[in-house]
């Protein structure tokens, strides 16, 4: 009784037993280039009989069924070609699904007949993405003939359960797309892994890490990783026709219609056409604040209620608002979202224009809640 285990000419590659009785686990794990997985192959293969008790290493002592032959598996050249061509199309790296199976690394010249060596490489090549003209200059022969080589080789396996019904062309656009969604999600884990650890990094120091350019970063990250990312600050154009000067005058002229002067009465004037002067908002960043601007013009104003807000809430619950915001998926980044998620989730959280008092810019309270949720090791829920 023979167990084949190669189809290679090498030292024991098989075991022959006379009286299947005699033969021990043992045995079959002191073969030689047989491959772990082989190996295991066969012992599961012996654990099916009562008789067989894997974990103690005992002798088997019934004989196998099917006259005691084990039907072989990819034991013959013919055979062997058609595993490789299949572990090619279906593996991500063949080569050690192989060194697994027979114990040792694939060699082209096992095979004695060249012809069947140049077809599996111009097969893996086809297969990795490289163009049939590519192929074709490295051989020295046609796009046509490579094409035809593929179809060749791809014949052999296509009766195959994963290939049956389908063009080598539609394969290759599988594995193609199977393998760039794979990629993706390598891509995505990684920024969401980096990111619940650095809340508040800089796209290119996110990029630096990740080792791609930070366009590409820029272009794949997804919203909501996105909202976990240090944002500049955008460059606000005050228009240079609006010198300080000419500001603190349209706000004496607006308080000389309405006073005391606040910034919706304000805005409302300039919407008229009363009053000619920039938004109320870029005085506000002009002047650090609408009182501050009020003060510098000698203008009354209509004082806000910020100290009550003060004391309603410190900064670090203002930045832990923020951040609650800032995890609900639900929601979007910029403050028009904040006050949405306000409207249904955080109706004891702060508005949005305290924040911006607080803070100056929305963009610098998210920064300063990144900070925070860095300070504190608080991480981003980035699944």
């Amino acid at each position: 009784m023979k167990f084949d285990f190669g189809g290679v000419d090498y030292p024991k590659d098989y075991i022959e037993v006379e009286i299947l009785e005699n033969l021990s686990l043992l045995d079959v794990r002191q073969v030689q280039y047989a491959g772990q997985k082989r190996i295991d192959d066969l012992i599961q293969e012996l654990g099916k009989f009562n008789s067989v008790n894997v974990a103690k290493n005992e002798v088997v002592t019934e004989e196998l069924k099917n006259d005691g032959e084990i039907e072989p598996d990819s034991t013959n050249p013919s055979n062997l070609h058609e595993f490789i061509l299949t572990e090619i199309l279906i593996s991500d790296n063949w080569r050690n699904e192989f060194f697994n199976r027979y114990a040792f690394h694939f060699e082209y010249s096992f095979f004695e007949n060249e012809s069947i060596a140049r077809e599996i490489s111009i097969f893996e090549s086809r297969v990795n993405g490289e163009t049939l003209a590519q192929i074709g200059n490295r051989f020295g022969v046609t796009r046509e003939r490579i094409r035809q080589i593929v179809e060749k080789a791809f014949s052999r396996i296509s009766s195959n359960h994963n290939f049956e019904g389908k063009s080598i062309s539609t394969v290759l656009n599988q594995r193609k797309k199977s393998q760039q969604e794979q990629s993706n999600e390598i891509f995505e884990s990684s920024i969401r892994n980096l990111l619940n650890t650095n809340p508040g990094i800089k796209y290119q120091e996110l990029a630096d890490l990740l080792n791609i350019d930070v366009t590409i970063l820029r272009s794949h990250i997804s919203y909501q990783a996105s909202k976990f990312v240090y944002q500049e600050q955008a460059i606000q154009f005050s228009d240079p026709q609006f010198s300080d000067e000419f500001i603190l005058d349209a706000m004496k002229m607006a308080a000389a219609i309405r006073s005391p002067l606040s910034a919706p009465m304000y805005e409302n004037l300039v919407e008229r056409g009363l009053v000619k002067g920039p938004r109320s908002q870029i005085i506000a960043k002009r002047f650090g604040t609408w009182s501050n601007a009020c003060t510098n013009a000698g203008v009354m104003f209509v004082h806000s209620i910020r100290g009550e807000y003060t004391r309603t809430w410190s900064e670090e619950k203002v930045l832990e608002y923020i951040v609650s915001f800032l995890k609900n998926k639900e929601f979007g980044i910029g403050v028009i979202s904040y006050d949405d998620w306000r409207a249904i989730y955080g109706k004891d959280a702060p508005s949005s224009p305290h924040i911006r008092n607080l803070f100056g810019t929305w963009i610098n309270a998210k920064n300063s809640a990144l900070s925070y949720m860095n300070k504190h090791n608080i991480t981003c829920d980035l699944t």
